[in-house]
Formats: structure tokens, sequence, C-alpha cells
């Protein structure tokens, strides 16, 4: 039957530089909603700063948010949850603040931090999300188990903490980056690759006839468990090795040449 299901990433992969959907890309994606195809949008982002995009382009298919930790129906309903255990989300908390890293919080459809900084200014021009600050040391007394930890730092000490972070909780937390300054924490079951599954299963579309789009590291599980596994041009040299195929960039309608390509047969 062909690929029926194609999931890609958000930043850096279906957007441009300009952070917008292309013609060329949004064109695409009609077109294979139209030849019967699913579309899934999946990112690191929270559900609200995704669903602009899913309802401009009128998309057909459950988002996955959070990494994977959380996937939402088109509805909006949730289907889907993995929050990190109060306990290890105490311990990153304490090690986050003896890195003096920059954090956010996540619980449902809120974005919190502490004091606002200019780490705090990026993300919300960037996410179109403003979140709530609680005030200093409003972490340290947790009540909920969040969907995700958010901390940001220089690319150099990121990467640094990633390793470390990946090690020590190797089995327990998932650890990535969505971007170089971007240090994501989520339940060890809440990745992308994971999420994509049970929405492949639930839908009823079978592994092989996946396609996973995507150029960060956070993408790696997704692309290497989807039938086909696609890394942009732009990515990092580790994701495009977990790749079947590269992607022109997301400057160059990557995802439009994919889906053309291996879904449309054009």
């Amino acid at each position: 039957m062909g690929y029926r299901l194609i999931a890609m990433d958000m930043d850096g992969t279906l957007l441009n530089g300009d952070t917008k959907v292309s013609e060329g890309n949004a064109k695409a994606l009609g077109d294979a909603m139209a030849a019967g195809c699913h579309v899934v949008l999946a990112s690191g982002r929270m559900y609200a700063s995704v669903q602009p995009f899913f309802e401009a382009m009128g998309l057909n298919a459950p988002v996955i948010t959070y990494q994977g930790a959380r996937v939402m129906g088109t509805r909006g309903e949730e289907l889907y949850r993995k929050c990190v255990p109060m306990e290890l989300a105490r311990e990153i908390l304490a090690y986050a603040r003896e890195k003096d890293f920059y954090i956010q919080m996540y619980w449902d459809e809120r974005l919190f931090y502490e004091e606002r900084t200019n780490h705090t200014d990026y993300y919300e021009a960037k996410s179109g999300i403003k979140g709530t600050a609680l005030g200093r040391g409003a972490f340290d007394h947790l009540t909920e188990e969040p969907f995700k930890i958010l901390c940001m730092d220089r690319a150099s000490r990121i990467s640094e903490a990633r390793r470390e972070l990946a090690e020590r909780y190797a089995g327990k937390l998932q650890v990535a980056t969505s971007e170089p300054e971007y240090l994501e924490i989520t339940h060890h079951e809440a990745h992308k690759g994971a999420a994509l599954s049970f929405l492949a299963e639930t839908m009823g579309v079978s592994q092989s006839d996946v396609i996973a789009v995507g150029d960060g590291r956070n993408d790696i599980s997704m692309i290497r468990w989807a039938g086909l596994g696609v890394a942009m041009e732009n990515a990092s040299a580790s994701v495009k090795e977990a790749a079947d195929v590269v992607a022109p960039t997301n400057d160059e309608d990557g995802v439009a040449f994919i889906i053309r390509k291996y879904m449309l047969k054009q």
C-alpha cells in the first residue's frame, strides 16, 4: 500500500528559519491528506504552542507533544500521558540549581518559571506561549508531577549536562536536546518513538508504513522506529546516522520533498 502516515518534528524540520510553514510544505501536506495519508506533528512543544499550526493546516491526525509525554487527539482530547515522577523531578531541579541553569516547568497546558530572564523572553517569542512567574524558590515545593522540565543555558554547558544526566538516569528519564541551548527532561517512556508507536497502533497503521522526519537528537527515537527514518540536511551527524535517508534543509522544503518522493510517488 505504501507509506500512510508521516510524523514530523516542527522546529528545524517542518518550520523554516522564520518559524513558519512554507507554501511548498503546506501544499505537500494538503496533497498527502487528500491522498488519504495521515499527517502527525511531533514536537517538544506543549499542545497550546502546536495547536495554531495544526488548525491552520487542517491536519487530520493526533499530535505528539512534550517530546512524546502527551498525545492529543484531533479535538484537543488527551490520548496518552507520561509525567516525570516527583522524586526524580526534585532531583533534576536540585541538579539544575547547582548548575545555575534557567528552569521552566510544564503542567498540562501551563508553563511556569520562577523569575523572568532573557531566556524567558527568548522562549516566549519563539513558542508564542506566555508563562507565569511563581517567584524565587517556588519550584522547591512541588505538589504535582510535571510533563516536562526545561533547562536553558549555553550550548556547551547544556551538552555536557545532557551527557551526564543521560548516563545517570538511563532507564529512568529521557534526557534530550531539541535545540543546543535546551535541556529537556521527561518520563523515561516519554519520547517521540514510543508516542509514535502508540499512535500508529491506535490508528491501525503498521510500522513499515510510517515515515518520521526530524533534525534534533530528540527525533532519533522516532526516526529509528519508523519504516522510513528521515533526517534533515540541517540535522546533526548523529541524527543523520540514525536515518535511512537525508532530506533537503528546512529552508528548502525538505518535508515536501519527502512527501512527494516517498508518499505521493511524484
